[in-house]
């Protein structure tokens, strides 16, 4: 099992979880985590080990977003 001290934000453990299930020989097809896990990095990360994160992203919090005027994350779609 990986641990780690209650001030290290979960999107920092995410990593080295998912390392240490694989060298552990139970790396999971998709792993599903809350919404303080996920980065894009982290997502494109797993999916070049073959592992699916599934995961709520945080919400968009942008000016634009906010005055819903311009373009904001979701007029953008990412093609995995």
């Amino acid at each position: 099992m990986y641990t780690t001290d209650a001030t290290v934000p979960d999107v920092k453990a995410t990593g080295q979880i998912q390392k240490s299930l694989t060298e552990r020989g139970v790396k999971p097809a998709e792993h599903h985590l809350d919404s303080g896990y996920p980065s894009a990095d982290l997502i494109t990360a797993a999916a070049g080990q073959g592992i699916t994160m599934v995961t709520p992203l945080l919400a968009d919090h942008s000016p634009r977003a906010r005055a819903a005027e311009g373009f904001d994350k979701s007029a953008f779609r990412i093609d995995w």
